[in-house]
């Protein structure tokens, strides 16, 4: 209790503020409220029934709690009323295209390769496995997510600016990369950590595309909490520089190579190093 009331006392004093401000796009009541009713509608069913090898309590959870957030964000608080169309771009599991589907809203999500939980979704959650070509890709939606979508997360912007429908977008950015597809370790200043300078390159790009960057420190389980929200405009897009960025980064994009075919380099390497 001492050390408490020295470290309150301390903070006051030398005028401490947080690293981390949460609760800026969304109301916390709301977001507390709808996270504790889809916890109630779906955690239990999905940690005791997870397929996959990753621990279903650490992705059960952080997709309920994004999923929340983006039905308090997307919907005013969360209430009733026209749910909007999304597209979850590198929607990995596809737990989150299946939340958000199960509450009213309707889209699809895109990977390079399916996942054995796929096949436990209803049949109204729309999951594609395809590559997708971002330089070419219009999305006719009210929405774009981008959560972990690593070599897709540079490209969302682009794809906002240029598409008929001018949809809002979603990002939470991940693994670093830049608009080749490639991973990068973006220069620091002072400080500053190298995920937190990613975030700042996405941010530079959402304003070259014509968006305000709107930045919120989500409620999940994970150091990389950062949500961009575009969906103002600054009203200076210049096209032609959303355009060349397009060209710019279709010279030299290469798609991730998906993880089923990764296995089976490595388990064919592994099948030659025993012949030899």
């Amino acid at each position: 209790l001492i050390k408490r009331l020295y470290k309150w006392t301390a903070t006051e004093r030398f005028g401490y503020q947080k690293r981390q401000i949460h609760d800026v796009l969304v109301d916390y009541e709301a977001y507390a409220a709808k996270y504790q009713e889809l916890k109630s509608k779906y955690a239990a069913h999905w940690v005791e029934n997870w397929p996959e090898q990753t621990d279903p309590r650490k992705f059960v959870y952080e997709d309920i709690a994004i999923a929340s957030w983006i039905i308090c964000l997307c919907t005013k608080g969360g209430g009733g009323g026209k749910k909007p169309t999304f597209v979850d771009l590198g929607c990995g599991n596809g737990l989150l295209v299946s939340l958000l589907t199960e509450e009213g809203f309707s889209g699809y999500g895109v990977d390079q390769c399916s996942r054995k939980v796929w096949k436990m979704y209803g049949r109204r959650v729309d999951l594609r496995a395809e590559t997708l070509e971002p330089f070419d890709f219009d999305a006719d939606v009210d929405w774009i997510i981008g959560n972990h979508a690593d070599e897709l997360v540079p490209w969302i912007p682009i794809i906002a600016a240029r598409s008929k429908s001018s949809p809002k977008f979603i990002i939470i950015p991940c693994c670093p990369h830049d608009l080749s597809g490639k991973k990068m370790a973006f220069a620091t200043t002072a400080g500053q950590s190298k995920y937190h300078a990613y975030v700042q390159y996405i941010s530079e790009l959402m304003l070259r595309c014509g968006y305000v960057a709107e930045k919120e420190f989500l409620r999940i389980p994970s150091t990389k909490n950062v949500a961009l929200v575009g969906r103002a405009q600054t009203g200076n897009v210049d096209r032609a520089e959303v355009d060349a960025l397009a060209r710019l980064g279709e010279q030299g994009f290469v798609a991730r190579i998906p993880d089923s075919v990764k296995n089976e380099i490595r388990m064919a390497k592994a099948l030659r190093r025993k012949q030899e």
